[in-house]
């Protein structure tokens, strides 16, 4: 199943969209980017053309956590000290988080849930005439991206300092934010027939509040009222 939205509404959301944070270059130009650098060209012995960037780092830290885990283990990452991959994860996290966790990127995020409501409202409508048993699931695949910029609608993950320094309580990691198998939920509760229906959100399983409802659980009716009136989408 894709996702299909109205062309104009997601350009009009898409131009209101304005960079935050750090580009790669400035992070790259850091006290604590420069360190991990100029130790990583020590230890191996790079000088002039040969030193590694902070992209190859990157790079190469990527390469090293698919292999492991998918093999739970990857050569490459015995080329990094811990400290390193901690620096390289965090300074990846700040350009990551201002480029699709910060909040405000409303543009995906309302074509996903508007889509996702006209899908649950055709879902109550019609087992509110019918006594025909719904479908217990619906399931859509998609790209990290998507999730990613699904999260910064939601707001999910409180402001991440620019600062290339490792904070103590770091509020994001996009190794637990983001692992293989994140996932978003919504499960539609009724209990008997007379009574409400109920909406809880998860993320990657744990329930959190998403715009348009006051709490984790709240009335399916609050959620079709915001979203009934987001920019139109039709379901495919």
């Amino acid at each position: 199943m894709t996702i299909n939205s109205t062309v104009n509404c997601i350009i009009r959301k898409a131009n209101q969209f304005k960079w935050e944070g750090p580009t790669m270059d400035e992070l790259a130009r850091s006290e604590a980017a420069w360190a991990l650098l100029a130790q990583f060209n020590e230890r191996y012995g790079l000088e002039g053309n040969a030193q590694a960037t902070l992209k190859d780092l990157l790079t190469l830290q990527q390469i090293a956590a698919f292999e492991a885990s998918q093999q739970l283990d990857s050569p490459w990452c015995k080329i990094f000290t811990v400290a390193e991959l901690e620096l390289i994860e965090h300074l990846n996290d700040i350009h990551d988080y201002y480029a699709q966790f910060m909040p405000g990127r409303d543009f995906a995020g309302n074509a996903v849930m508007t889509h996702l409501f006209r899908r649950l409202d055709s879902i109550v409508r019609r087992h509110r005439v019918s006594e025909d048993i719904p479908p217990r699931a619906l399931l859509i695949f998609t790209h990290e991206s998507l999730l990613k910029r699904l999260a910064s609608y939601h707001g999910f993950y409180p402001p991440l300092d620019k600062t290339p320094t490792i904070p103590v309580d770091r509020p994001i990691r996009t190794s637990t934010a983001m692992p293989f198998s994140a996932n978003f939920t919504v499960v539609l509760y009724r209990c008997t027939i007379e009574s409400k229906y109920k909406l809880m959100s998860l993320w990657n399983e744990v329930p959190i509040n998403i715009r348009g409802c006051s709490g984790k659980l709240c009335d399916y009716e609050e959620f079709a009222n915001f979203y009934g009136n987001l920019c139109p989408t039709k379901p495919s």
